[in-house]
């Protein structure tokens, strides 16, 4: 059977200690001064510390800056009264991700990518209907020791393959620094 094109972003299976995901509330920049953040942060998302003592949207330039994925949306806005986000630590979580660019048909199978690092596509898409970020992993270059995720395994989804196109992927980010890490060394 096919898999299904729905992209998610990355969403947690389980913390590293098995234990069930949890979430911290990290303060916006309208929390600390009067100007509001108007940049999108989708459900899914990577947010990073900023130097300001606020989180905020991040692409994924560098894995280390990662401190958590977004575990709500907040869509921007200069008329915004939310103040906080609630985030997944990223260096407390395993996510999922739906993989984006083997080609229908294709035989590529976990084993083939598992613990190998990936980056991400479209890490500034989101749906704005649902909130969800629409990023997914970028397997076909999961080789080099610089990307933002490592492949540990597939999700077993009902009704979806762990081979081919759009598979549903185990990962855990790499670098990705805690809240008590983030607000120590900027």
């Amino acid at each position: 059977m096919a898999n299904r094109n729905s992209p998610f972003g990355l969403q947690p299976l389980r913390q590293v200690n098995g234990a069930a995901p949890t979430t911290e509330r990290f303060p916006l920049r309208q929390a600390i001064q009067s100007t509001k953040y108007d940049q999108a942060i989708y459900k899914g998302s990577f947010v990073l510390w900023a130097n300001t003592g606020w989180v905020k949207y991040c692409a994924v330039t560098n894995p280390a800056t990662v401190v958590g994925i977004a575990a709500e949306s907040y869509l921007g806005s200069a008329v915004s009264t939310q103040t906080d986000i609630a985030v997944w630590e990223a260096s407390k979580h395993i996510f999922t991700i739906q993989a984006s660019n083997l080609t229908a048909g294709s035989t590529t199978s976990i084993n083939d990518v598992r613990l190998k690092n990936c980056s991400v596509e479209g890490p500034t898409l989101g749906n704005t209907t649902n909130g969800y970020s629409k990023m997914q992993a970028s397997v076909t270059a999961a080789t080099s020791a610089d990307r933002v995720l490592t492949i540990l395994g597939s999700t077993d989804e009902i009704g979806e393959s762990t081979t081919g196109q759009y598979m549903k992927l185990e990962v855990r980010i790499n670098s990705g620094r805690g809240y008590e890490e983030a607000v120590q060394s900027p």
